[in-house]
Protein backbone atom coordinates (compact mmCIF):
# COMPACT_ATOMS: atom_id res chain seq x y z
CA UNK A 1 0.00 0.00 0.00
CA UNK A 2 1.38 3.43 -0.79
CA UNK A 3 2.24 5.76 1.98
CA UNK A 4 -0.33 8.36 0.47
CA UNK A 5 -2.97 6.28 0.87
CA UNK A 6 -1.61 5.13 4.94
CA UNK A 7 -1.65 8.65 5.35
CA UNK A 8 -5.48 9.32 3.94
CA UNK A 9 -6.92 6.40 6.04
CA UNK A 10 -4.93 8.04 8.88
CA UNK A 11 -7.06 11.26 8.42
CA UNK A 12 -9.66 10.01 8.18
CA UNK A 13 -9.63 8.15 11.27
CA UNK A 14 -8.90 11.39 13.13
CA UNK A 15 -11.47 13.19 11.35
CA UNK A 16 -13.99 10.56 12.31
CA UNK A 17 -16.08 12.05 14.94
CA UNK A 18 -16.94 15.36 12.99
CA UNK A 19 -17.60 13.40 9.76
CA UNK A 20 -20.62 11.54 8.51
CA UNK A 21 -19.79 8.05 8.62
CA UNK A 22 -21.00 7.70 4.56
CA UNK A 23 -18.24 9.87 3.56
CA UNK A 24 -15.75 8.27 5.23
CA UNK A 25 -16.88 4.89 3.84
CA UNK A 26 -16.75 6.57 0.01
CA UNK A 27 -13.59 7.89 0.74
CA UNK A 28 -12.14 4.89 2.64
CA UNK A 29 -13.58 2.73 -0.96
CA UNK A 30 -11.89 4.91 -3.16
CA UNK A 31 -8.22 4.76 -1.39
CA UNK A 32 -8.80 0.85 -1.51
CA UNK A 33 -9.73 1.39 -5.49
CA UNK A 34 -7.29 2.81 -6.24
CA UNK A 35 -4.57 0.90 -3.95
CA UNK A 36 -5.38 -2.41 -5.68
CA UNK A 37 -5.11 -0.58 -9.25
CA UNK A 38 -1.61 0.39 -8.44
CA UNK A 39 -0.90 -3.14 -7.11
CA UNK A 40 -2.57 -4.66 -10.10
CA UNK A 41 -0.71 -2.69 -12.37
CA UNK A 42 3.06 -3.13 -10.67
CA UNK A 43 2.53 -6.38 -10.90
CA UNK A 44 2.73 -7.14 -6.77
CA UNK A 45 2.02 -10.15 -5.82
CA UNK A 46 1.32 -9.62 -1.77
CA UNK A 47 -2.59 -9.08 -1.04
CA UNK A 48 -3.16 -5.54 0.70
CA UNK A 49 -4.49 -5.95 4.67
CA UNK A 50 -8.05 -5.43 5.03
CA UNK A 51 -8.58 -2.51 7.10
CA UNK A 52 -11.92 -3.34 9.71
CA UNK A 53 -14.27 -0.54 9.52
CA UNK A 54 -16.39 0.42 12.92
CA UNK A 55 -19.33 0.89 10.88
CA UNK A 56 -22.12 -1.17 11.69
CA UNK A 57 -24.21 -3.04 9.03
CA UNK A 58 -27.27 -1.10 7.74
CA UNK A 59 -29.15 -4.06 9.51
CA UNK A 60 -28.09 -3.64 12.46
CA UNK A 61 -27.99 0.03 12.43
CA UNK A 62 -31.54 -0.54 11.83
CA UNK A 63 -32.04 -2.58 14.76
CA UNK A 64 -29.93 -0.67 17.20
CA UNK A 65 -32.69 2.55 16.14
CA UNK A 66 -35.75 0.48 16.42
CA UNK A 67 -34.60 -0.24 19.97
CA UNK A 68 -34.16 3.13 20.74
CA UNK A 69 -37.55 4.10 19.27
CA UNK A 70 -39.27 1.50 21.40
CA UNK A 71 -37.84 2.29 24.60
CA UNK A 72 -38.78 6.48 23.97
CA UNK A 73 -42.04 4.76 23.32
CA UNK A 74 -41.87 2.85 26.20
CA UNK A 75 -40.74 5.67 28.39
CA UNK A 76 -43.28 7.92 27.04
CA UNK A 77 -46.16 5.60 27.75
CA UNK A 78 -45.43 5.04 31.11
CA UNK A 79 -48.53 5.79 33.29
CA UNK A 80 -48.35 8.79 35.46
CA UNK A 81 -49.25 7.10 38.81
CA UNK A 82 -46.01 5.57 38.55
CA UNK A 83 -44.14 8.81 38.24
CA UNK A 84 -46.03 10.04 41.27
CA UNK A 85 -45.11 7.16 43.44
CA UNK A 86 -41.31 7.22 42.31
CA UNK A 87 -41.85 11.09 43.22
CA UNK A 88 -43.21 10.16 46.56
CA UNK A 89 -40.33 7.33 47.60
CA UNK A 90 -38.31 10.01 47.04
CA UNK A 91 -38.99 12.12 49.43
CA UNK A 92 -40.03 9.84 52.01
CA UNK A 93 -36.31 8.36 51.26
CA UNK A 94 -35.10 11.64 51.65
CA UNK A 95 -36.99 12.78 54.95
CA UNK A 96 -35.36 9.47 56.46
CA UNK A 97 -32.09 10.23 55.42
CA UNK A 98 -32.43 13.59 56.75
CA UNK A 99 -34.14 12.50 59.75
CA UNK A 100 -31.04 10.09 60.85
CA UNK A 101 -28.43 12.73 60.07
CA UNK A 102 -30.42 14.59 62.67
CA UNK A 103 -30.65 12.02 65.43
CA UNK A 104 -26.92 11.30 64.85
CA UNK A 105 -26.07 15.23 65.98
CA UNK A 106 -24.69 16.07 69.19
CA UNK A 107 -27.75 17.15 71.38
CA UNK A 108 -27.17 20.85 72.73
CA UNK A 109 -28.92 20.44 75.71
CA UNK A 110 -31.20 22.30 77.66
CA UNK A 111 -30.47 21.21 81.25
CA UNK A 112 -33.10 21.03 84.17
CA UNK A 113 -31.34 21.84 87.55
CA UNK A 114 -30.93 19.31 89.95
CA UNK A 115 -33.54 19.10 92.72
CA UNK A 116 -33.31 17.29 96.23
CA UNK A 117 -34.09 13.34 94.29
CA UNK A 118 -33.00 14.05 90.64
CA UNK A 119 -29.94 14.91 89.11
CA UNK A 120 -29.53 17.88 86.78
CA UNK A 121 -31.38 16.59 83.54
CA UNK A 122 -31.46 17.42 80.15
CA UNK A 123 -35.05 18.37 78.75
CA UNK A 124 -34.55 16.99 75.47
CA UNK A 125 -32.56 14.05 75.76
CA UNK A 126 -32.64 12.91 79.42
CA UNK A 127 -29.03 13.02 79.74
CA UNK A 128 -28.57 13.17 83.35
CA UNK A 129 -25.35 15.15 85.35
CA UNK A 130 -23.92 14.64 88.99
CA UNK A 131 -25.96 13.50 91.59
CA UNK A 132 -29.16 14.62 93.55
CA UNK A 133 -29.05 17.33 95.95
CA UNK A 134 -30.69 16.08 98.61
CA UNK A 135 -32.96 16.97 101.14
CA UNK A 136 -32.12 19.95 103.13
CA UNK A 137 -34.33 19.41 106.56
CA UNK A 138 -35.19 22.17 109.37
CA UNK A 139 -35.82 21.02 112.43
CA UNK A 140 -39.25 20.34 113.49
CA UNK A 141 -41.09 23.06 115.67
CA UNK A 142 -43.72 23.14 117.98
CA UNK A 143 -46.60 23.99 115.31
CA UNK A 144 -44.30 22.39 112.24
CA UNK A 145 -43.34 18.78 111.42
CA UNK A 146 -39.20 18.47 110.24
CA UNK A 147 -39.25 20.01 106.60
CA UNK A 148 -37.25 20.37 103.80
CA UNK A 149 -36.28 23.97 102.81
CA UNK A 150 -36.07 23.27 99.23
CA UNK A 151 -39.15 21.10 98.25
CA UNK A 152 -41.33 21.19 101.76
CA UNK A 153 -41.42 17.53 102.16
CA UNK A 154 -42.08 16.90 105.41
CA UNK A 155 -40.62 13.84 108.02
CA UNK A 156 -42.71 12.39 111.09
CA UNK A 157 -45.23 15.10 113.08
CA UNK A 158 -44.72 18.55 114.95
CA UNK A 159 -43.68 18.69 118.15
CA UNK A 160 -46.56 20.10 120.12
CA UNK A 161 -46.43 22.56 122.78
CA UNK A 162 -44.79 21.89 126.44
CA UNK A 163 -46.15 23.67 129.26
CA UNK A 164 -44.44 23.94 132.27
CA UNK A 165 -47.17 24.55 134.54
CA UNK A 166 -50.66 25.35 134.34
CA UNK A 167 -53.13 27.76 136.24
CA UNK A 168 -56.27 27.86 136.47
CA UNK A 169 -58.20 31.33 136.09
CA UNK A 170 -61.54 30.25 135.98
CA UNK A 171 -62.49 26.76 138.20
CA UNK A 172 -65.17 24.60 136.28
CA UNK A 173 -68.64 23.60 137.94
CA UNK A 174 -71.13 20.84 136.90
CA UNK A 175 -72.74 23.45 134.62
CA UNK A 176 -69.60 25.20 133.12
CA UNK A 177 -66.57 24.46 132.04
CA UNK A 178 -63.04 25.97 133.03
CA UNK A 179 -60.12 27.82 131.88
CA UNK A 180 -56.43 26.72 132.30
CA UNK A 181 -53.55 28.37 130.93
CA UNK A 182 -49.94 28.39 130.98
CA UNK A 183 -46.75 29.10 129.01
CA UNK A 184 -44.96 26.81 126.18
CA UNK A 185 -40.91 26.08 127.87
CA UNK A 186 -40.01 25.84 123.99
CA UNK A 187 -41.92 28.67 121.90
CA UNK A 188 -42.98 30.93 124.64
CA UNK A 189 -46.44 30.85 123.40
CA UNK A 190 -49.23 30.98 125.57
CA UNK A 191 -51.61 28.35 125.83
CA UNK A 192 -55.38 28.14 126.70
CA UNK A 193 -56.82 24.61 127.66
CA UNK A 194 -60.68 23.97 128.84
CA UNK A 195 -61.24 22.21 131.91
CA UNK A 196 -63.80 19.77 131.60
CA UNK A 197 -67.52 19.83 134.05
CA UNK A 198 -67.53 18.64 137.26
CA UNK A 199 -69.88 15.52 138.06
CA UNK A 200 -73.65 16.42 138.99
CA UNK A 201 -74.36 15.87 142.77
CA UNK A 202 -77.45 13.63 142.63
CA UNK A 203 -80.03 14.42 144.97
CA UNK A 204 -83.47 12.11 146.01
CA UNK A 205 -85.85 10.81 143.40
CA UNK A 206 -88.97 13.13 143.27
CA UNK A 207 -92.32 11.89 141.14
CA UNK A 208 -93.55 14.17 138.83
CA UNK A 209 -96.70 11.99 137.67
CA UNK A 210 -97.83 9.39 140.40
CA UNK A 211 -98.24 5.95 139.31
CA UNK A 212 -101.77 5.04 140.18
CA UNK A 213 -104.09 2.38 141.03
CA UNK A 214 -107.36 2.40 139.94
CA UNK A 215 -110.75 0.87 141.82
CA UNK A 216 -110.15 -2.10 139.72
CA UNK A 217 -106.46 -2.71 141.10
CA UNK A 218 -104.57 -1.95 137.70
CA UNK A 219 -101.59 -0.09 138.14
CA UNK A 220 -100.47 3.19 135.85
CA UNK A 221 -96.93 4.02 135.25
CA UNK A 222 -95.50 7.30 136.46
CA UNK A 223 -92.89 9.21 136.22
CA UNK A 224 -90.17 10.65 138.38
CA UNK A 225 -86.67 12.36 137.96
CA UNK A 226 -83.25 13.23 139.94
CA UNK A 227 -82.25 16.64 140.33
CA UNK A 228 -78.66 17.93 140.84
CA UNK A 229 -78.14 19.01 144.40
CA UNK A 230 -75.79 21.79 143.53
CA UNK A 231 -77.01 23.46 140.28
CA UNK A 232 -80.49 22.11 140.36
CA UNK A 233 -80.75 20.43 136.89
CA UNK A 234 -82.59 17.68 136.16
CA UNK A 235 -79.94 15.27 135.90
CA UNK A 236 -81.88 11.73 135.61
CA UNK A 237 -85.93 10.53 134.06
CA UNK A 238 -87.81 7.53 134.46
CA UNK A 239 -90.59 5.93 134.42
CA UNK A 240 -91.73 3.88 137.56
CA UNK A 241 -94.61 1.21 138.37
CA UNK A 242 -95.79 0.54 141.81
CA UNK A 243 -95.62 -2.78 143.34
CA UNK A 244 -98.67 -3.63 145.36
CA UNK A 245 -99.57 -6.84 147.31
CA UNK A 246 -103.33 -7.80 147.40
CA UNK A 247 -103.79 -6.07 150.81
CA UNK A 248 -102.48 -3.00 149.14
CA UNK A 249 -104.42 -3.11 146.47
CA UNK A 250 -107.69 -4.24 148.90
CA UNK A 251 -106.87 -1.22 151.23
CA UNK A 252 -106.99 1.36 148.13
CA UNK A 253 -110.08 -0.09 146.89
CA UNK A 254 -111.47 1.14 150.28
CA UNK A 255 -110.16 4.11 150.86
CA UNK A 256 -111.49 5.10 147.00
CA UNK A 257 -115.47 4.16 148.44
CA UNK A 258 -114.83 6.49 151.09
CA UNK A 259 -113.37 9.17 149.25
CA UNK A 260 -116.30 9.01 146.89
CA UNK A 261 -119.11 9.63 150.53
CA UNK A 262 -117.28 11.90 152.22
CA UNK A 263 -114.00 14.30 152.81
CA UNK A 264 -110.45 13.11 154.15
CA UNK A 265 -107.32 14.34 154.92
CA UNK A 266 -104.71 12.03 154.22
CA UNK A 267 -104.26 11.45 158.17
CA UNK A 268 -108.00 10.83 158.80
CA UNK A 269 -108.22 8.41 155.40
CA UNK A 270 -105.33 6.53 156.87
CA UNK A 271 -107.02 6.53 160.48
CA UNK A 272 -109.78 5.08 159.09
CA UNK A 273 -108.69 2.34 157.22
CA UNK A 274 -106.69 1.03 159.78
CA UNK A 275 -109.58 1.64 162.33
CA UNK A 276 -111.22 -1.32 160.00
CA UNK A 277 -108.14 -3.07 160.40
CA UNK A 278 -106.02 -2.60 157.70
CA UNK A 279 -102.11 -2.04 158.47
CA UNK A 280 -100.29 1.18 158.69
CA UNK A 281 -98.17 -0.09 155.66
CA UNK A 282 -101.16 -0.84 153.64
CA UNK A 283 -103.34 1.90 154.95
CA UNK A 284 -100.46 4.59 153.68
CA UNK A 285 -100.27 3.04 150.67
CA UNK A 286 -104.15 3.33 149.77
CA UNK A 287 -103.58 7.45 150.76
CA UNK A 288 -100.65 8.23 149.08
CA UNK A 289 -101.99 6.46 145.79
CA UNK A 290 -105.46 6.86 145.71
CA UNK A 291 -105.52 10.48 143.57
CA UNK A 292 -106.88 12.30 145.88
CA UNK A 293 -106.32 16.32 146.02
CA UNK A 294 -106.02 16.94 149.80
CA UNK A 295 -107.07 20.90 148.72
CA UNK A 296 -110.08 19.84 147.06
CA UNK A 297 -110.45 17.31 150.01
CA UNK A 298 -110.07 20.55 152.65
CA UNK A 299 -112.75 22.60 150.94
CA UNK A 300 -115.57 19.90 150.77
CA UNK A 301 -114.87 19.35 154.65
CA UNK A 302 -114.83 22.75 155.38
CA UNK A 303 -118.02 23.08 153.09
CA UNK A 304 -119.94 20.43 155.17
CA UNK A 305 -118.82 21.62 158.58
CA UNK A 306 -120.80 24.93 157.48
CA UNK A 307 -123.52 22.97 155.76
CA UNK A 308 -124.36 22.01 159.75
CA UNK A 309 -123.36 24.85 161.58
CA UNK A 310 -121.84 28.08 162.21
CA UNK A 311 -118.11 29.05 162.45
CA UNK A 312 -115.32 31.66 162.40
CA UNK A 313 -112.88 31.72 159.82
CA UNK A 314 -109.90 30.79 162.53
CA UNK A 315 -112.54 28.30 164.34
CA UNK A 316 -112.83 26.51 161.07
CA UNK A 317 -109.33 26.43 160.17
CA UNK A 318 -108.81 24.91 164.13
CA UNK A 319 -111.18 22.19 163.48
CA UNK A 320 -109.68 20.89 159.98
CA UNK A 321 -106.29 20.37 161.82
CA UNK A 322 -107.88 18.72 163.93
CA UNK A 323 -109.42 16.34 161.16
CA UNK A 324 -105.81 16.09 160.28
CA UNK A 325 -105.40 18.53 157.39
CA UNK A 326 -101.97 20.30 157.21
CA UNK A 327 -102.41 24.71 157.80
CA UNK A 328 -102.14 25.22 154.79
CA UNK A 329 -105.01 22.71 153.52
CA UNK A 330 -107.04 24.13 156.51
CA UNK A 331 -106.31 27.91 155.23
CA UNK A 332 -107.41 26.65 151.52
CA UNK A 333 -110.46 25.13 152.11
CA UNK A 334 -111.56 27.60 154.93
CA UNK A 335 -110.94 30.48 152.09
CA UNK A 336 -112.40 28.56 148.77
CA UNK A 337 -115.61 27.46 150.94
CA UNK A 338 -116.02 31.14 151.13
CA UNK A 339 -115.30 32.02 154.73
Amino acid sequence: MSSGTDDEIDKTLEDGHDSEPSEAKAELATSESESTDSSESDGNANDVPEIESNEKPEDATSAEEQVSDETESSDSDEKPIDKKAKIIGGVIAAVIVLLIGISLLPCRHDWQEATCTEPKTCKKCKETEGEPLGHDYAEATCTEPKTCKRCGETVGSALGHEVGEWTIVKEATCSSTGISEGVCTRCGEKQTKSLPKLDHTPGDWEITTPSTVSSDGSITAGVRTRSCTVCGAVIDTETYRLEATTSQRNALRKAQSYLNTMAFSHRGLVEQLEYEGYSTDDATFAADNCGADWNVQAERKAQSYLSLMGFSHSGLVDQLEYEGFTTEQAEHGVSAAGL
